[in-house]
């Protein structure tokens, strides 16, 4: 969840239309369209994407890493590159274009805020720390993440003023291993308090108040906040079991499985994030079961995901209705919008490459929501009309 307003595109995808709310249980069908790297270069990651459809991440180049912004239709542009920073990747992007940047190499390495008029302020640790990193970014251009004071991380948010980048600190009383992971709208970011044990914190910077999760988890952090009170969570709770799940709404199982089969530790998913919709995006592998239907383990092979209170855990390959995937592996969906379109990415013909999903509207008669008109149809229809459905 790194975006906020609707915005229809047109043209970006089949006749049935896009930007449907997801409902009654129906999964969503999905147009294809890869993310076409700039000219020269064909390997890429993408990372994040706001309402606008514009999606954000890296290509590699001959001469190196290079930061890409994708718009609606997936065509790609380079960001160009920060001054003495030779090497960059776009980490997020809000509704006004800011986008979050990464130099990796050069004098001017380091973590930038780039504005849509391609002006860079590099976010710059308070006098005595270092910087360490920087996690994530909301719609008013404020960023959470980590400085470092000699040895101590300390969780940090950057916050735009008339005289440039202010910083807030939130260290911690409990260990002096502290990353900020997640920011949303409401004046409220998520750290990880790594001690030994594990505690997420989410602190509401508006009144101070603070919420601290999975205490006592092995591993505990917050991958993404949402403006509704929702917040995607990866914890070890037992030693055991890697869960994720959106508080207030639901644990997020593997394919194939349920809350049965994850006890035993079967299966492993990963949520990456989570829109206003409480719909979550990732990746999972398939459990396997054996002839009495007792979980065995899973297969060990990760694809992109897309699960809702409604639905569960489905695999987005399953959902695509319209574009060309022939050579296509989908590897991880890594984010949605508050539209429902999904970015991600995987493999075509075994070359590292990245996706973007748009959700189509079901057609006039598509009763049944599997992006055809077909006899089935009518009995889906029938079987609405006796359920009471109007």
């Amino acid at each position: 969840m790194r975006a906020r307003r609707l915005v229809i595109v047109a043209g970006a995808i089949g006749s049935c239309g896009a930007m449907s709310a997801l409902g009654q249980g129906a999964a969503r069908s999905y147009s294809f369209v890869e993310l076409s790297p700039p000219s020269g270069s064909t390997v890429t990651r993408v990372y994040a994407i706001n309402n606008k459809g514009e999606s954000v991440g890296s290509r590699e180049s001959p001469s190196g890493t290079r930061a890409v912004m994708w718009d609606p239709t997936g065509v790609g542009t380079n960001l160009g590159l920060a001054m003495d920073v030779d090497s960059a990747t776009a980490i997020d992007i809000n509704d006004e274009g800011t986008v979050l940047y990464r130099g990796h190499t050069g004098v001017g390495a380091g973590w930038y805020a780039r504005s849509n008029k391609a002006e860079y302020t590099k976010l710059e640790p308070p006098s005595g720390y270092d910087m360490v990193s920087a996690g994530a970014l909301n719609s008013y251009g404020e960023v959470v993440g980590a400085v470092d004071d000699d040895g101590s991380q300390i969780g940090v948010v950057w916050r735009p003023t008339p005289g440039g980048m202010a910083t807030e600190l939130f260290p911690s009383t409990v260990n002096s291993f502290v990353n900020g992971t997640a920011i949303n709208d409401s004046g409220i970011a998520a750290f990880a308090i790594f001690t030994g044990s594990g505690r997420t914190t989410i602190v509401d910077r508006r009144t101070g108040s603070e919420d601290m999760s999975n205490i006592g988890a092995q591993v505990a952090w917050v991958e993404d906040l949402n403006n509704s009170g929702s917040a995607l969570v990866v914890t070890d709770g037992d030693g055991l079991v890697l869960e994720t799940y959106a508080t207030g709404l639901g644990s997020v199982f593997p394919f194939g499985c349920d809350g049965y089969c994850q006890q035993y530790g079967d299966g492993d998913v990963d949520g990456y994030a989570l829109n206003e919709m409480g719909e979550i995006v990732g990746r999972s592998v398939t459990v396997e079961f054996d002839g009495d239907g007792e979980p065995t383990g899973d297969n060990g092979i990760y694809e992109a995901f897309v699960w809702s209170s409604d639905t569960g855990t489905m695999k987005l390959v399953d959902l695509i209705v319209e574009g060309d995937t022939a050579g296509w592996f989908l590897e991880r969906a890594v984010d949605i919008n508050d539209a429902g379109w999904i970015v991600g990415n995987g493999t075509k013909n075994g070359e590292p490459r990245s996706f973007l999903l748009i959700p189509r509207e079901p057609c006039v008669g598509d009763a049944n929501r599997d992006g055809q008109v077909t006899p089935a149809d009518f009995s889906a229809w029938v079987s609405a009309f006796n359920s009471g459905c109007d």
